[in-house]
């Protein structure tokens, strides 16, 4: 928000509605691809063509900044910017402080409690292509990432063995793998840290392209290593959608995990930054 001098209330409205499109969207790539019938299966083309423009569009998504989309009119970098970052070592405190009076003194810095409109920085809020960017980045992410690529790539993994102990153990494993990215993600942030300081917009730039970097090894040994099942005959006529509905209802587990789904889906909706309106 700070970054592309957006208000909290317009980049809550665009990542809901931005959102809300995909949510409707999986419908359409999930039928796609049990219709699709290629050579190379009915899941992987999906993961083949929509992946690495995921990837791209993450990487612009991520370093909006770099791309010049960040708001003008920041004011530069602050007064003793570069020694805050510095600031445990034998001299760092009374370097910092000899440096925060100076910057005072001259006029270049308010006290704690005072706030001069003169120094604070004047971004343009709200520029419409920013807003267009960041709406066009964040839907083709999720459209190609969350819905065209991870729909074919959970339908794969079930596809992949009829045993019922088979599938819950390899989807263990996913699960497993699926947390451990989720700890990776701060602690290589915390590890570049180190390295960049305060500089976030290159610790960004690095760590965006690590990790896009790994996802495109994970993507190539999808690919390669794993073998798709051939899809079931289509012989018998397809269930209307009333029939078809009152089969998946009548199903008291899936019935238990739409219950569930239900209210996390709606929450999904909902960006965190809703809660500073």
């Amino acid at each position: 928000v700070d970054t592309l001098g957006q208000s909290l209330s317009s980049q809550a409205s665009l990542i809901s509605a931005v959102k809300s499109v995909d949510l409707l969207l999986g419908f359409s790539v999930g039928k796609a691809s049990d219709n699709l019938r290629s050579r190379y299966g009915r899941r992987k083309p999906f993961i083949l063509f929509l992946f690495p423009v995921s990837l791209l569009a993450f990487l612009g998504f991520v370093n909006a900044a770099s791309l010049g989309l960040a708001r003008p009119g920041s004011g530069g970098e602050q007064p003793c910017a570069s020694l805050v970052w510095n600031a445990t070592g034998a001299n760092g405190c009374p370097a910092l402080r000899a440096c925060l009076d100076a910057a005072i003194a001259a006029g270049r810095l308010d006290t704690h409690d005072r706030t001069t409109p003169a120094l604070a920085p004047k971004p343009r809020i709200d520029a419409p292509i920013v807003n267009t960017a960041f709406a066009l980045l964040y839907f083709v992410f999720l459209a190609c990432c969350a819905t065209g690529s991870t729909i074919p790539y959970d339908a794969l993994g079930m596809e992949l063995s009829t045993d019922y102990h088979d599938r819950s153990s390899l989807f263990g494993i996913k699960t497993l793998f699926s947390f451990a990215g989720f700890a990776a993600a701060p602690a290589v942030g915390l590890g570049l840290a180190t390295a960049y300081g305060g500089d976030l917009v290159a610790l960004y730039l690095v760590q965006s392209f690590a990790f896009a970097a790994l996802g495109m090894l994970a993507y190539a040994v999808l690919l390669q290593c794993v073998e798709e099942r051939p899809p079931p005959p289509a012989a018998h006529a397809a269930v209307p959608f009333i029939p078809s509905a009152r089969r998946v209802l009548a199903n008291h587990p899936y019935r238990l995990y739409l219950w569930v789904r239900l209210p996390l889906s709606l929450f999904a909706l909902m960006p965190s930054n809703l809660a500073s309106l």
